[in-house]
């Protein structure tokens, strides 16, 4: 084992909105061997899959500070992506977390908002929170705590990043980058097919 992906402090990666930190079916792909095999520490975020990012930003917190606590770090990187992005940016500014924060690399974090999801906005109350509810007994019977899809998902919409982002500042004392990416075609990734396809009507290439 090489010291090749050793950091001064350990990692937290935070998925992002509809998964979760299985251990049997890592959220990540084989990035989590690749980093620890290179020396990498790499703990998680364990958030609801469908919380809103109030709620999974506090989740996220105790987590950071159990491996501040279990490590003797003074600090942690995080690494998030889609939605933990938005979420690991809450937790820092309005849980007063800055102090335990080295870094933060979002990738794929809708920042602005999603054009795609302001379209569903027009669809009938009644029938958007109908589909919430099958939603959340699902992803309860999944191991949501408390999951929230009418909230959690209308806050993928431009106007409520819009309003999050004069908000939510970031902090000088953190480092900071983003990534992104396009997938190729809709068939690179069997398990985002059909979000891909959705996504590039609405707003063109995506990573989605």
């Amino acid at each position: 084992m090489s010291d090749r992906c050793k950091t001064k402090y350990p990692i937290v990666l935070i998925h992002g909105t509809g998964f979760r930190d299985y251990k049997n079916l890592n959220y990540w792909g084989r990035v989590p061997k690749a980093l620890t095999s290179e020396g990498a520490e790499i703990y998680y975020g364990c958030q609801d899959c469908w919380g809103t990012i109030e709620y999974n930003s506090s989740i996220i917190k105790n987590n950071v500070l159990d491996v501040i606590s279990k490590t003797g770090a003074e600090k942690v990187n995080l690494i998030a992506h889609s939605k933990g992005g938005l979420e690991a940016r809450y937790m820092i500014c309005e849980f007063g977390m800055k102090q335990y924060i080295a870094s933060l690399t979002t990738i794929s974090t809708p920042h602005h908002g999603s054009k795609t999801v302001d379209k569903f906005y027009n669809c009938p109350t009644v029938l958007y929170k109908l589909i919430a509810f099958f939603v959340n007994v699902y992803f309860k019977i999944l191991g949501d705590k408390e999951p929230d899809f009418y909230t959690a998902s209308r806050q993928f919409s431009t106007c409520f990043c819009e309003r999050f982002n004069t908000k939510i500042i970031n902090s000088s004392d953190i480092y900071y980058q983003s990534y992104a990416s396009i997938m190729k075609n809709s068939f690179s990734d069997i398990l985002m097919a059909i979000p891909h396809c959705v996504v590039k009507i609405f707003e063109g290439d995506n990573d989605v």
